[in-house]
């Protein structure tokens, strides 16, 4: 064989193996970014149901003003932070301002004999849930794309096509 034909192949295999792993990293960052979207399109849903929660809630538990005005303040912050570090912090809130809802709902007789009551609080539930799955998803994608992201010769690329590691997505329960 031929020094150049030799060289050849080499440069032919080196060049899909570079292919390849750049192509895994591209998929992986891809699936971080759909499942991303999963989490934002659940997010955003649990914001739309918070109006009709607070308004239904807030015909029996009228004396306790503060809840709704907490609550909707806190949805509102969450819809409209941007960084994942402040959508992490809203949604935290968010999550303690409507268990004090629930807390108080949960005290009050004409609220648990609300079925408009409990089919919204049935529907948020479902919402966290999928929330909860989305957030699985996306916190997987992120794990195997940062462990890729180390390992060699992975590493190499990705620093030659400028490929980052990402935060998981962490919220209370």
């Amino acid at each position: 064989m031929e020094p150049g034909t030799f060289f050849l192949i080499i440069l032919l295999i080196f060049t899909a193996w570079v292919i390849f792993i750049y192509n895994h990293l591209v998929q992986l960052r891809e699936n971080i970014k759909s499942g991303w979207l999963q989490i934002d399109v659940q997010l955003k849903r649990r914001h739309d149901l918070l109006p009709r929660l607070t308004e239904t809630a807030g015909t029996h538990l009228h004396q306790r003003q503060s809840l709704f005005v907490n609550t909707a303040r806190a949805g509102q912050i969450a819809g409209e932070a941007k960084s994942l570090k402040d959508i992490q912090d809203s949604e935290n809130n968010l999550t303690t301002a409507l268990a004090n809802l629930f807390a108080a709902a949960d005290n009050d007789l004409s609220c648990k004999s609300d079925p408009q009551l409990a089919r919204l609080r049935e529907e948020l539930d479902s919402t966290q849930k999928k929330i909860a799955l989305a957030r699985q998803y996306y916190n997987d994608e992120v794990h195997r794309l940062n462990a890729a992201l180390q390992m060699f010769p992975n590493h190499l690329i990705a620093k030659f096509f400028r490929f980052g590691s990402r935060p998981s997505f962490e919220l209370k329960d």
